[in-house]
């Protein structure tokens, strides 16, 4: 497992969106995935919703269960958190990877660049399944462009497919590209050390405008670092893995 892979709702195969960055829950250090928290309300109600990646042998594998997200009116950012099952994920292998480009293209993300160095043109990209999907073979998920003009600014943040299902989320910062529906969730992320495949995690796909000259937004890492504690009571957070081992 990977940031920049698909995710399904076990119990809805056509709920997808896009892993984020493997990460560590901070009290535990059990490992999971970071999306965006809209895509975990895709929930079919019936309790402990449960997240997959593949098609095979079922409609998809199980990977873990989620966990609290932050979708609420005027939250400081959108993301989410699957936590993921030891025995598939340890099948699967996780570690601090990015999946960059395909066909399986992997970089390694190193560290997490704070919003107060996030600046307006730093180049930066997304993977997302929804971009991926529909792109003309050879497939392509990747979309690149600068972190746009307006930072630090509320837009709103809707449900997968459901017009109207919106929340207003603050602390979004744009991107100059736009996205579709299953890219959310996905990992934004810049190149530091061309041509080596090293990142660092600059924040999680939230949602994006339409039409001509439109653009993205994304929950900057540390702002949905910051607010998953605080929803979570103070209780516990999340990093980034940065390390082969994730600790």
């Amino acid at each position: 497992m990977k940031g920049g892979l698909r995710i399904r709702l076990v119990s809805n195969p056509l709920a997808i969106c896009t892993a984020g960055f493997n990460v560590k829950k901070t009290t535990s250090a059990s490992l999971g995935t970071v999306t965006a928290g809209h895509c975990l309300e895709l929930s079919n109600s019936t309790g402990i919703d449960y997240w997959g990646h593949a098609d095979s042998p079922t409609h998809a594998v199980n990977i873990g269960s989620e966990l609290l997200e932050t979708w609420y009116q005027n939250s400081d950012a959108d993301v989410g958190l699957i936590s993921y099952d030891v025995d598939t994920v340890a099948a699967l292998g996780y570690r601090n990877d990015l999946h960059i480009a395909d066909p399986s293209t992997t970089g390694t993300v190193t560290g997490e660049q704070s919003t107060t160095t996030q600046v307006f043109g730093d180049p930066v990209c997304r993977m997302g399944w929804g971009t991926y999907n529909a792109s003309p073979t050879p497939k392509q998920g990747r979309t690149c462009g600068t972190v746009g003009k307006n930072i630090n600014v509320s837009r709103l943040s809707c449900e997968e497919g459901l017009t109207g299902n919106c929340r207003t989320i603050k602390h979004q910062w744009e991107v100059s590209f736009d996205s579709l529906p299953g890219d959310s969730g996905g990992p934004i992320y810049r190149q530091i050390t061309p041509p080596q495949q090293f990142y660092r995690a600059y924040g999680t796909h939230v949602h994006s405008g339409s039409g001509a000259g439109a653009v993205g937004w994304y929950s900057p890492i540390d702002w949905g670092e910051l607010e998953y504690y605080e929803t979570s009571g103070l209780q516990y957070t999340f990093t980034v893995c940065i390390t082969q081992t994730c600790l």
